[in-house]
């Protein structure tokens, strides 16, 4: 499965939002996030890929986690 997939998969089953809501540039906020959704979606990020996300980190955007995703 493609990386965009699998993170959009973790999303929807963190903020149960609507998969066809999820766009590159949507905010996470708007999509009906709070901060503990956010941690939560960074946590299973990064077990998921099997990487270390620093806690200071804070993803906005699909397009924002793509891109650190990319530069690993």
């Amino acid at each position: 499965m493609e990386a965009i997939e699998r993170v959009k998969d973790i999303i929807v089953e963190n903020l149960s939002c609507k998969r066809d809501l999820i766009t590159l540039d949507a905010k996470f906020i708007d999509l009906g996030a709070d901060p503990s959704n956010l941690v939560d979606i960074v946590v299973v990020i990064a077990d998921d890929f099997d990487i270390d996300i620093p806690y200071d980190i804070v993803f906005e955007t699909l397009r924002e986690i793509l891109s650190y995703l990319n530069e690993l």
